[in-house]
């Protein structure tokens, strides 16, 4: 699971850090360097997208409207 020593990797400086359930994280939010972790490992995907929280993304597969699962899980 992603943790705050993968933003400050990735150089994304960070003011504060949430931990949330929300498609959309891990991300961080412009100004104001906030970032997000996600809380819910069942989320944790690229499956949403937002012009207000570039993501921080671990790119597995997945089918639109469902969690995000790797090709091989998918059974074909």
């Amino acid at each position: 699971m992603l943790s705050q020593d993968a933003f400050q990797k990735l150089q994304v400086p960070c003011d504060g850090i949430e931990s949330e359930m929300n498609h959309l994280y891990p991300a961080f939010a412009q100004p104001g360097q906030e970032c997000f972790l996600q809380k819910e490992p069942l989320l944790f995907s690229c499956a949403g997208s937002s012009t207000k929280y570039p993501r921080l993304c671990p790119c597995r597969d997945f089918r639109e409207g469902q969690v995000a699962l790797c090709q091989d899980c998918l059974g074909g």
